[in-house]
């Protein structure tokens, strides 16, 4: 089964966008969507369209950052954990296949932050991390608000050749950093593709790659594309970053098995033909 997983930052405004972005997402085809940036207070689960939404804001305060996950409500009963760590982080642990997969959906400081404050993030995602069981796996999807450039040396295992030109700045010095110290991989730069299909950013006469999905080694061969698509949504300055994943059905001999027991939990999810 090739399922569509992808994240967009909203530049804000998420109760105007909400039922455009579902539709959006599934007119993409998309079982799971991370959206950051959505500037709203408090934790929340609503129905959107074809989608059950998860959100996670400021406690109090000014409504701003925030994270959220779109996921395809046929997968809700694959849903076994729901965190809501702060409005930077959050994730919920998927069973397909027998297998758990945590999905976090991120949004990190900019890059003239207090390093404090990075430092801080950086605390807390690895603390998210961490907790992820060796069987198991994690996938990191959303706005980093870093570019780490494609200068490989030292991090042959984490990144791929295919890179910005350019010399990591601070931000992604640390995320590379953090993704050796994690045995992370950032899929955007494995694969080859076109710069309009690379850049996550445009803005001020410039473009950028700030946004990524990262996972674990072992989880990596199931990506099979990673790739920017302009024109999901209109309504901001960043593109939808988006992953093919190929998930393997389990083998069981069907025949052999009562009817209750021969649907599997990502068989929910119907196959759909992608289209680029």
């Amino acid at each position: 089964m090739v399922m569509r997983w992808g994240a967009i930052n909203i530049s804000g405004g998420y109760s105007g966008k909400k039922v455009e972005l579902a539709e959006a997402a599934s007119k993409m085809g998309l079982d799971v969507l991370a959206v950051s940036d959505i500037r709203v207070r408090g934790e929340k689960e609503e129905e959107v369209g074809e989608y059950k939404v998860y959100l996670s804001g400021v406690k109090a305060g000014i409504a701003q950052w925030g994270v959220g996950l779109y996921i395809r409500k046929e997968m809700e009963p694959s849903v076994v954990a729901v965190r809501y760590v702060n409005e930077r982080l959050m994730w919920i642990d998927l069973t397909l296949s027998s297998k758990k997969i945590r999905i976090v959906s991120v949004y990190s400081h900019c890059e003239e932050t207090d390093q404090d404050k990075m430092d801080s993030f950086y605390e807390a995602l690895s603390d998210v991390v961490v907790r992820v069981k060796d069987k198991d796996s994690v996938l990191l999807m959303g706005g980093f608000n870093a570019r780490i450039g494609n200068r490989t040396e030292g991090y042959e295992k984490v990144m791929g050749k295919f890179g910005e030109d350019m010399e990591a700045n601070r931000n992604g010095k640390q995320l590379l950093d953090f993704c050796a110290s994690m045995d992370l991989v950032i899929t955007n730069s494995f694969f080859k593709h076109k710069n309009i299909q690379q850049d996550t950013w445009e803005g001020r006469g410039t473009s950028s790659v700030i946004d990524y999905i990262i996972t674990d080694q072992e989880f990596r061969k199931a990506v099979r594309d990673t790739r920017v698509f302009r024109g999901f949504f209109d309504d901001t300055d960043h593109y939808l970053i988006c992953s093919e994943i190929g998930i393997v059905r389990p083998k069981v001999q069907e025949n052999h098995l009562p009817l209750e027991m021969r649907t599997t939990v990502i068989e929910v999810a119907a196959e759909r033909q992608l289209t680029v």
